[in-house]
């Protein structure tokens, strides 16, 4: 897989998850600005094929472009209920490790990724499940340090479809489970040194995969 793919990476680490990571009901009631809260996929979010996204976003107070934070000027100007909604967590948001001797701003994730990796079509997985769990994903969600994400090199972006098959295919299930680590409860580490090393070859019968998978999209 690592010769068809552009990049695996790992999704945001917030430092906690408590204060950043907000359902619609508490949205609604603190009349939080829509903006900067983007849709994250958590683990337990991701099974084959198809998401039971469980409606979790997360406050992401950077330029989507440029990637860089959002001054706190600007903040509490243009996103004045977020801000405050901030203010009141700041005693949280203390004590996350070499985050409060570093450069960055109070109101920071610990590490925000790159947002413009996870607007582009890829395919994801939860980093522990008990089988073979992707899925294809191009509404620009987030991740979380739980989520996976795989985007194939560009001559290869008509395949990810077929890709999807074969990774949820039994042959590619039983793989796995001979060469990554067992958890707890019939569970198996998913990380990116597992799954880059699937063998993969690609059909030249597109037409085929497509339609099947489509009938369990």
């Amino acid at each position: 897989l690592k010769y068809y793919s552009k990049f695996t990476f790992q999704g945001i680490a917030t430092g906690k998850d408590e204060v950043f990571f907000l359902k619609e009901d508490e949205i609604k009631k603190l009349n939080l600005e829509r903006d900067i809260l983007i849709p994250i996929f958590k683990g337990k979010d991701i099974n084959k094929y198809n998401s039971k996204w469980g409606g979790t976003h997360i406050i992401y107070p950077y330029d989507k472009v440029s990637n860089k934070v959002i001054c706190e000027n600007d903040l509490k100007n243009y996103y004045p209920n977020i801000y405050n909604y901030l203010l009141s967590k700041r005693d949280l948001l203390k004590g996350r490790g070499y985050f409060d001797k570093s450069n960055k701003l109070w109101y920071e994730l610990w590490c925000e990724r790159n947002f413009e990796k996870f607007q582009q079509k890829k395919i994801v997985n939860a980093e522990i499940a008990p089988e073979n769990r992707f899925q294809l994903e191009s509404k620009g969600f987030l991740g979380n340090t739980k989520i996976f994400s795989t985007v194939l090199k560009e001559e290869w972006n008509n395949k990810y479809l077929m890709l999807l098959a074969i990774l949820n295919s039994k042959l590619m299930n039983y793989y796995h489970k001979r060469i990554a680590s067992p958890k707890a409860g019939g569970f198996f580490d998913y990380k990116t040194q597992y799954i880059q090393t699937y063998p993969i070859r690609f059909s030249d019968d597109v037409i085929i995969f497509d339609t099947l998978v489509s009938i369990e999209l």
